[in-house]
């Protein structure tokens, strides 16, 4: 597939994974890293989404992973939807475990209008549970009026990012099997995180 491209963002990494993905580089042009200093999740999204070239974006988290289908599962979806965002909810794996093998599962997805996304995602439905997290999402660039990600808050930025957009009229196609594989991880930001007051 040639109209892909694959950003890496390098948030300041001190184990050496700034050379494998500099080798990945020279061995892919669709590749391309950018590198800053350790400014956190909310900063490299950003730093991504303003290099990149294309009309969707799907972001992957550095310690999860996806089913070989899904991105072109999701773009299927899109095209056939016209929906603002598209995604599979995520499947929790263990912090040392494989990634379930690929399956073939029926694809199958209901549609929600930006109001009815807004409840799912807020959990007011039962029926219907919208993950608020970014991982597994793929979005079209030109229907969100919410372009960035908050740098000031110290979690939960994607949940506003996609509140917002869907709260300002973004509709979502949510789609079965759950294809987006997300590794529990005990240092991750989210387990880490402390109540604040604001």
């Amino acid at each position: 597939c040639s109209d892909f491209e694959l950003i890496l963002v390098d948030d300041g990494s001190t184990d050496g994974s700034a050379a494998l993905c500099e080798k990945l580089c020279a061995e892919d042009r669709r590749i391309k890293l950018l590198r800053q200093e350790n400014r956190g999740v909310s900063a490299a999204r950003n730093s991504a989404m303003r290099v990149a070239q294309g009309e969707y974006l799907f972001f992957l988290d550095s310690d999860d992973g996806i089913h070989p289908r899904l991105l072109q599962t999701l773009l299927a979806l899109a095209k056939e939807t016209g929906a603002a965002i598209t995604r599979s909810n995520a499947v929790r794996i263990e912090e040392r475990a494989l990634f379930p093998a690929a399956s073939d599962e029926e694809i199958q997805y209901v549609y929600l209008d930006s109001q009815t996304a807004v409840q799912a995602f807020c959990f007011l439905r039962r029926d219907i549970r919208v993950s608020n997290q970014i991982g597994g999402a793929l979005v079209r660039r030109s229907a969100l009026k919410v372009h960035t990600f908050d740098e000031e808050m110290p979690s939960s930025d994607d949940a506003k990012f996609l509140y917002q957009s869907m709260g300002q009229g973004a509709d979502l196609v949510l789609f079965w099997p759950k294809w987006y594989y997300q590794r529990k991880n005990s240092q991750s930001l989210t387990r880490r995180r402390r109540p604040q007051v604001y």
